[in-house]
């Protein structure tokens, strides 16, 4: 089954080469399995993929594959999955226990791919849904719409010290 494509809001301003910076994987590399044994939450349309990976011991059996769940970033392609995998690596280099990552074109579109470590009875607790815990629902979607963008230039000037401090290590 070919992976769905897409439908894109946003552009994002700066545009590369993209295909010739990022990993393709071919049709025959990648399955989508159903998503209704598990639960993922989020704006941007996910699916199920298991993903041969070459590096790894040979798997013959696609049911062996690593398991991923993927995602096109569809409000601002493709900077909001660049921005995720960007995170993700601050977080690893900073000693966070975050989920393995990685951006790849699969079906034609950049999607930022985390591998899946959940176990049957577990479930993720999206981003957003922690800050709804702490602070108001109203301010909560305030920042999710972008009508706080005080608070959305705060960190992104907040996410450059990080950039900066890691690049002096």
């Amino acid at each position: 089954m070919p992976v769905k494509w897409e439908q894109i809001k946003y552009y994002s301003d700066r545009q590369q080469n993209w295909p010739a910076l990022i990993q393709h994987v071919k049709n025959d590399a990648y399955v989508i399995e159903g998503l209704d044994q598990i639960s993922i939450l989020g704006d941007a349309p996910k699916s199920f993929f298991r993903i041969k990976q070459y590096e790894e011991a040979v798997q013959r059996r696609r049911a062996n594959w690593p398991a991923y769940i993927g995602k096109v970033g569809s409000k601002w392609y493709p900077i909001e999955s660049i921005t995720e995998q960007l995170i993700t690596r601050m977080g690893q280099i900073l000693g966070a226990n975050v989920a393995d990552s990685q951006l790849l074109f699969v079906g034609g579109q950049i999607r930022f791919l985390s591998k899946y470590f959940l176990k049957r009875d577990e479930s993720l607790v999206h981003g957003i849904e922690i800050l709804r815990s702490y602070l108001s629902e109203d301010f909560v979607a305030e920042i999710a719409d972008g009508r706080r963008v005080a608070i959305a230039e705060c960190l992104r000037l907040r996410m450059r010290y990080y950039i900066d401090a890691i690049s002096l290590q």
